[in-house]
């Protein structure tokens, strides 16, 4: 590859220049032979990019950092033409930043711990100043971000920022008039006015960017915590950022909203008036008039002088803090989260005690069998030993000054009618009540009490043997069924070894301790635990998935406000072999082709890689529109399903496409659901395509034609995982409902209902023999379903 300088015509050659990242737009390298600039050449370059860039190199802001030696504006210095062709513009230069991470490592205390534990809460103060001033040098120069997001910021270890990817930013040509847009966002930092506008026609303000600025400020001073994150106080499934941000519910402000604010989140009196009340004019004020919302110039203000009123703990000096607090609000938080001190001293950061982990609070370890008269009817035994009611000889003989066992009779026989009490609640009720009877026999007076004793008797008689034969007389249950359980957050994806073996799950991030997901490795034979992987995440567990030869397993980890992460695991050895580069947004799929030398990833950006698993280089890329929630390839390996969509902020159908590997070309693409297709599944003879979309329907299609063969209604709000039986004779389909229906794919019937879970499943998985099925709920359980 070699290119020419749009100023000079000097060449440059970039066949052997190391690559420093990819994506669905372009490829940037850094340029030898000192690698002081960087080069980003694009895909399929236009004649507007040229002319965006053109101005942009003609009209370049001021760097607010100069005098300190740092680059705060990643800005292009020169354009790349291809060789022999000055008029054609491909590319550009730009210089490098060095020593800089994301700015999520610096406000996540998770990630900050780990990477840069002595990185202060002076530092983060600093952070968000010198964020500030780069946002007000573009805006002082008349360019909008427009993508405000923390994908597009570095950090050094000092809190000077660099702002990259200026190549995506609002500009004006003001010599025409013309406006080249930003045609991209994210929905975590676009103010209200905006929420589900095409980005690509609107033309943007500084307004708009402030939100984001707003977001990012807030995030840097209350660890990590989104502004419009919280507790939600209403009912179903909680709204998602986007709809919160449109709706103006600041769980901090004045006006009363559906939320509270996380009770792992620190109190906003951590700042200083001035900042909360910014905050306010931002969130609240800012709702109904966006021009309410405080500059980047008025930020920087205030950042500064609440940097300069930090004062130092007197028993950890970094801990700083607002000198309007009388005591250490990082040492309570320390002691609150047992010894997972945010800003850790120097000498607890040498002998490594930051890394140490924090006991988890945990409700249930390891793996607890339940009976099947239980588990079929979707009753949980919430009674512990010491406190189910016990009989003896004597409580039945006793002589009491009242009968006071026909009352806990009755008593029992009404509880047993509530879940989880029906078989305990009703062989009480019959021992009361037989105490009951024989005690009344010696009471003088009307025979009422003898008859209310044989009454509550036999009412919990009849309970007691309703439950113990429930399993026979109920059609929708599966016999034999386990629950598996870790504690934290609820089961994202789960993936069987090709050997049976070994069952994997992958759990959310914990709101209650701040502790990222968790990828368990559990033994299916004995219904237990096994272990857990050590990698340390940010993010949920969204996706896993095993190699055929059962020696590599992908995990992706990410989710709305946390970076995307794929890693490969060598399961031998148990570390971690590969890890593929940063996605521009997180990822959402998983999987491997049948001869494992592909591996296939879905993410955010609308984007579908194809990377060799042995490399760190996509040698494949499918772009395309709408999030990429769910890949599947066929069991030959030739075909890869792809699902897509948007699940709010708009109207359009989600699609399903098939491509053919071997020549690339797409065989067909439908708008499948009204909304987002979350999930697709080739059958075993790869025949047929399932499909379940948030509009709760699980369709079937040929593989080969794209011709729906049924549509299948859920009983929820969506359906998030399907999963063929290795012989392709039942279809599992599960969503919202927490009910798992069994379908047969053949005659589109459908055959069971699986009930047991108390939330949303979200996983999958068959074993290849095709006996167990495993199903991952929000609950937080994994059930094994015996089939037969």
């Amino acid at each position: 590859m070699q290119y020419q300088r749009k100023s000079n015509g000097q060449g440059i050659i970039l066949d052997a220049a190391p690559m420093l990242g990819r994506g669905g737009e372009a490829v940037v390298f850094a340029v030898p032979p000192a690698g002081r600039l960087v080069a980003k050449v694009y895909h399929e370059p236009t004649e507007e990019v040229g002319r965006k860039l053109a101005t942009m190199l003609a009209n370049p802001p001021e760097d607010p950092m100069a005098a300190q030696g740092q680059l705060s504006i990643a800005w292009p210095v020169d354009l790349l033409c291809p060789l022999g062709d000055m008029r054609r513009i491909v590319g550009y230069l730009m210089p490098r930043a060095s020593g800089v991470r994301p700015i999520f490592n610096f406000y996540n205390p998770l990630s900050r711990r780990r990477e840069c534990p002595l990185f202060s809460y002076l530092y983060l103060v600093r952070t968000a100043r010198n964020l500030a001033a780069a946002v007000q040098a573009l805006h002082t120069r008349g360019y909008v971000i427009g993508d405000v997001n923390e994908s597009n910021i570095l950090v050094t270890d000092t809190a000077l920022v660099t702002l990259v990817d200026t190549d995506s930013f609002q500009v004006k040509d003001d010599t025409s008039g013309r406006i080249f847009r930003c045609p991209v966002g994210k929905p975590e930092y676009t103010p209200p006015e905006l929420q589900g506008v095409p980005f690509s026609q609107v033309d943007r303000k500084p307004e708009h960017d402030l939100f984001g600025l707003g977001v990012l400020v807030f995030l840097l001073l209350m660890e990590g915590t989104h502004p419009f994150a919280g507790v939600y106080l209403g009912y179903g499934d909680p709204p998602p950022y986007e709809a919160r941000i449109q709706a103006g519910h600041y769980p901090y402000g004045l006006c009363s909203v559906p939320y509270r604010p996380l009770p792992t989140a620190p109190p906003l009196t951590l700042l200083p008036s001035h900042l909360r009340q910014m905050f306010a004019r931002c969130f609240e004020e800012g709702h109904a008039d966006p021009r309410a919302r405080p500059t980047a110039q008025e930020w920087q203000s205030a950042l500064m002088e609440a940097e300069a009123a930090l004062v130092p703990c007197s028993v950890n000096p970094q801990h700083r803090y607002g000198s309007h607090l009388t005591a250490c609000p990082w040492c309570e938080r320390a002691a609150r989260f047992q010894s997972r001190d945010p800003f850790p001293s120097r000498e607890a950061v040498q002998q490594g005690l930051h890394l140490r982990p924090a006991a988890r609070r945990r409700t249930e370890l390891g793996v607890r069998r339940l009976p099947a008269t239980r588990v079929a009817s979707g009753f949980g035994n919430t009674l512990p030993n010491a406190q189910r009611p016990t009989l003896n000889a004597s409580s039945l003989t006793a002589p009491l000054p009242e009968n006071r066992w026909t009352w806990a009779a009755l008593i029992c026989a009404l509880m047993a009618f509530l879940p989880g009490l029906s078989v305990w609640a009703g062989v009480a009720a019959l021992g009361f009540g037989v105490a009951g009877w024989r005690y009344a026999l010696h009471m003088p007076g009307p025979g009422w009490n003898r008859w209310m004793a044989t009454w509550a008797g036999g009412m919990g008689a009849f309970i007691a043997l309703l439950m113990s034969l429930l399993p026979f007389i109920q059609p929708h249950s599966a016999a034999g069924v386990w629950t598996l359980s870790l504690g934290g957050g609820g089961i994202r994806s789960l993936a069987f070894s090709p050997d049976g073996k070994t069952l994997v799950s992958g759990s959310e991030r914990s709101e209650a301790d701040r502790h990222g997901g968790e990828v368990a490795l559990w033994d299916p034979q004995a219904e237990a635990l096994d272990r857990t992987l050590p990698g340390l995440y940010s993010g949920d567990i969204v996706a896993l998935a095993f190699s055929p030869d059962g020696k590599t397993l992908a995990v992706n980890s990410g989710g709305p406000m946390e970076p995307g992460a794929v890693k490969l695991w060598d399961m031998q050895t148990e570390t971690v072999r590969t890890a593929l580069p940063d996605f521009r947004g997180y990822v959402n799929a998983v999987a491997f082709a049948p001869d494992g030398k592909t591996l296939a990833t879905g993410s955010q950006d609308g984007a579908v890689r194809l990377w060799d698993p042995q490399t760190t280089t996509p040698h494949q890329i499918f772009p395309g529109s709408g999030e990429v929630f769910s890949v599947a390839f066929s069991p030959d390996g030739r075909l890869l399903a792809v699902g897509r969509g948007t699940i709010s902020g708009s109207s359009a159908p989600g699609s399903l496409m098939v491509r053919d590997l071997a020549s690339g070309r797409l065989l067909w693409s439908h708008p499948a659901h009204s909304t987002a297709v979350l999930t697709v599944a080739f059958s075993p003879d790869g025949a047929t395509v399932a499909s379940g979309g948030y509009d709760n329907t699980v369709k079937l299609w040929d593989a080969h034609t794209g011709a729906l063969k049924y549509s299948l209604e859920g009983h929820g709000y969506w359906m998030g995982a399907v999963a063929f039986a290795p012989h392709g004779k039942i279809l599992a389909a599960g969503g919202s409902d927490a009910t798992i229906s069994l379908w047969n794919p053949q005659t589109g019937t459908l055959q069971k209902t699986l009930t047991g879970h108390s939330a949303a499943v979200d996983a999958l998985v068959f074993s290849r023999d095709g006996k167990t099925l495993a199903s991952g709920s929000k609950d937080g359980s994994i059930k094994l379903w015996q089939m037969q």
